[in-house]
């Protein structure tokens, strides 16, 4: 039978086709790839939010018992932002778009600007990154509650007035609004005086 969803398709048609025997097999290698992938990120999310954001703001060195302990507070948190971010978009794209718009819009322009820029400011990383992440959160808010779901652009849209202007927005496009904003506030924050470099 035509499967309710494409990204079923595969699942489906290798379900159909397999022996009982190596149909157990297949779902047990799927499952086992999923959970090794789930448990591999889960861990580098929560290592990066440890060690690169929490650690820092400590007022006193965090021993190796304390980074393991803080490191699973981490990891159960990540595991329940992830639960719900599943829950909240209805396919996969949609999720991937949302992760790429938050990816792009915080570490693209510092990690390039290190690359090409000499004597980059922390300061102009850690502002760039948090007026990133804030941005999209809010653009995505703004459009999935103040918007509607248009079955032709298959996409959240909003339609409605800004400072006298008729505008438009499709929810997977925010990253072409959001990128040029972070990049000005990139620029600012490099050239405002003062900073560690």
């Amino acid at each position: 039978p035509a499967p309710e969803h494409l990204d079923q398709a595969v699942s489906q048609f290798v379900l159909h086709v397999l022996p009982t025997g190596l149909k157990g097999l297949f779902a047990a290698g799927l499952m086992a790839a999923a959970m090794s992938t789930i448990d591999s990120y889960l861990l580098i999310c929560a290592s990066n939010i440890v060690y690169d954001i929490y650690q820092p703001l400590a007022k006193n060195k965090l021993n190796d018992r304390s980074l393991l302990l803080w490191t699973r507070v981490a990891m159960f948190f990540a595991t329940i932002a992830t639960i719900l971010l599943c829950l909240y978009f209805s396919n996969v794209e949609r999720l991937w778009i949302f992760i790429t718009a938050i990816l792009v819009c915080t570490a693209l322009v510092p990690t390039i600007a290190a690359y090409y820029w000499p004597n980059v400011k922390r300061r102009a990383g850690q502002i760039t990154t948090t007026v990133g992440f804030i941005l999209v959160l809010i653009y995505y808010a703004w459009v999935d509650l103040l918007g509607a779901w248009d079955e032709e652009e298959i996409a959240y849209i909003w339609r409605g007035d800004l400072f006298g202007f008729s505008l438009t927005l499709n929810q997977d496009y925010g990253i072409l609004y959001i990128l040029p904003l972070v990049i000005l506030t990139f620029l600012i924050a490099q050239l405002t005086p003062g900073g560690k470099k």
